[in-house]
């Protein structure tokens, strides 16, 4: 009963109906509705914007998180005060993962997170 927002999927015959639903809005109940082509991720795509998984960053909305030691910027971003490196690791900083907490960067392959969502996309294909 409070729910404001929610998404369908609508599927059109040629690209040029799939092109003018977005150019002119499509109309639902009477209602305009944005339309926006639909966008299929992995469990295992990873934003580079905030770091998480199953989203790219295009479609985020959450902060940013640095993907080499999870502050609060973008990676591009990232600054270090001693020796002046910008977007990338430096020998000064110990990496930390956003997702796990541990001593890694956050794409690390074998961060406990990525590995639990690689094991669930698993299990789900071989049921």
């Amino acid at each position: 009963m409070t729910q404001k927002a929610g998404s369908i999927v609508v599927s059109f015959a040629t690209e040029e109906e799939v092109n003018r639903a977005i150019k002119n809005r499509l109309y639902i109940a009477g209602i305009s509705t944005r339309v926006e082509k639909y966008t299929s991720t992995a469990p295992t795509t990873q934003c580079k914007k905030c770091q998480s998984y199953g989203h790219i960053d295009q479609y985020c909305k959450k902060s940013p998180s640095c993907r080499l030691y999870s502050d609060k910027h973008y990676t591009s971003q990232h600054n270090c005060t001693i020796c002046k490196v910008k977007g990338r690791k430096c020998i000064h900083l110990e990496p930390k993962c956003i997702n796990c907490k541990s001593s890694h960067m956050a794409d690390d392959k074998n961060c406990e997170v990525y590995i639990a969502i690689k094991g669930r996309l698993n299990s789900l294909i071989n049921e």
